[in-house]
């Protein structure tokens, strides 16, 4: 029961990262760093991409933390990675799912917010992030899921998600 509890808690403690990228970085910057609106010109259609970019991002984000936990007995934080390569779900069409779900969100938050500087904080996040994981992450998920990933990696983008769904041999 005690490895249970331990998991748990570290389950609630990666839930800092997304909290922490989503919504209080996001509220700094429309606090401290606003730089203006972020108009498309239609309220509406405005409102509704934001809806639909929120909710793709939810989607993205609660699939990829439940396969986390359920294939990869492991959470996104670095302190419990997972232990075992995860190529379901959304991961089958593209490596990273669960920061595109957190890039989506910040998008909603700009366009429903009309917030230029969420906007710059989204492609900001972006860029970061693509950073990352080609000089941080990646090298250390070849070292820990070797010829796995790189075949993965060589098949699956990045970002943009393929038209069919990446089956391993």
């Amino acid at each position: 029961m005690k490895n249970k509890n331990i998991y748990l808690k570290e389950e609630i403690a990666s839930l800092i990262l997304p909290i922490l990228g989503l919504f209080i970085l996001p509220w700094l910057v429309t606090s401290f760093c606003n730089i203006g609106v972020f108009s498309i010109g239609n309220l509406f259609i405005q409102t509704i991409i934001g809806v639909a970019f929120f909710g793709t991002g939810f989607f993205l984000i609660s699939s990829s933390l439940f396969l986390f936990a359920e294939i990869g007995r492991g959470t996104l934080a670095p302190w419990h990675p997972t232990q075992k390569l995860v190529i379901s779900g959304a991961y089958k069409y593209t490596r990273n799912p669960m920061i595109a779900g957190v890039i989506f969100i910040i998008f909603a938050e700009a366009f429903l917010l009309m917030s230029l500087g969420i906007l710059v904080y989204g492609i900001l996040f972006l860029f970061f992030n693509t950073l990352y994981f080609k000089f941080f992450e990646e090298p250390e998920l070849v070292e820990r899921f070797g010829k796995d990933y790189i075949e993965y990696r060589k098949n699956v983008p990045m970002w943009i998600p393929r038209i069919r769904p990446y089956q391993p041999k």
